[in-house]
């Protein structure tokens, strides 16, 4: 998608109902006293404006494409206005800096001139934080329960249904690289071929011949055949944890302890002093209460 372009020296840009034109002769001032040639400057910094806004447009339309969703016009304009803005900011702040080789070393304010290239960094760091921010912004209100590479979140409405799928995957994984290794072992007995027992893990496990191949090529590091189902199935008991953890959640509370000891109160593992504790003292009276978590 292409919402800035430069032709002739001049960047136009169209978002919505935002549309700018800016012309490189009216901002090529900023650079007289930072190079030999602003003109050069100038073009670089119009065709670098361009390339960032159409690099942030392109982003927004894969984003919405993955959600399938409509475009938010609206959304993609206050990005282009408050880029330019943003922008303008370090045109200006770098206009008040100066070269030494352009000016002459003769009665250079140095510390003047530091002051205000610390400036023109600022502002120049505040381009590339107003992107990050904007993209981060965009995707949550594309994804705003999380996309599916990203982790669960309590807050999605699917998220049992999907850490339930996820605790099948794994445990389907699991058995597969169990009856691998099974076979890997057999067939190592026999001396079997190593093209011989790729073929069979794949036609016996219904894995692909790429992940087979993890497992059954040998390398220069290993000293034996086989896969690993340690780190899956330390994966699998935190996924079983993270779901009974939702269930509770999702069915009423979970249970909680309570501890008093001499100078502070500990509620849920949370550390509460005496004087925060009044409130809670009138509310709570026994020693295993119901926290609800809402």
């Amino acid at each position: 998608m292409i919402i800035a372009v430069v032709e002739d020296r001049t960047l136009s840009i169209l978002a919505g109902t935002f549309a700018a034109t800016i012309a490189a002769k009216d901002i090529e001032y900023y650079f007289h006293a930072l190079t030999h040639f602003p003109e050069r400057r100038t073009l670089s910094e119009l065709e670098g404006l361009a390339e960032r806004l159409n690099g942030f447009a392109a982003c927004m339309v894969e984003l919405w494409e993955q959600a399938k969703l409509p475009l938010p016009d609206a959304e993609l304009e206050a990005f282009a206005r408050r880029y330019v803005e943003v922008t303008r900011k370090y045109w200006a702040a770098e206009g008040r800096c100066m070269n030494w080789f352009i000016t002459g070393p003769a009665r250079f304010p140095v510390a003047r001139n530091e002051k205000r290239m610390r400036v023109s960094d600022a502002r120049c760091a505040d381009i590339s934080t107003h992107i990050e921010t904007a993209k981060k912004a965009v995707k949550r209100k594309a994804f705003p329960h999380g996309a599916d590479d990203e982790p669960i979140r309590a807050s999605d409405p699917a998220a049992m249904q999907r850490i339930a799928s996820r605790i099948e995957d794994l445990a389907l994984s699991i058995n597969r690289m169990k009856r691998a290794n099974i076979i890997i072992r057999r067939m190592e007995k026999d001396q079997a071929s190593e093209a011989g027992i790729l073929a069979r893990v794949v036609a016996e496990t219904g894995m692909d011949e790429e992940r087979a191949s993890r497992g059954v090529t040998l390398g220069p590091w290993q000293h034996r055949r086989g896969f690993s189902t340690t780190n899956t199935r330390a994966e699998l008991r935190r996924m079983q944890s993270r779901l009974a953890s939702l269930t509770a959640m999702k069915t009423g509370g979970v249970n909680c302890w309570r501890l008093q000891s001499s100078n502070c109160i500990w509620i849920c593992g949370e550390r509460f002093s005496r004087r925060r504790t009044l409130a809670i003292n009138s509310l709570v009276s026994m020693t295993a209460i119901d926290a609800r978590l809402t």
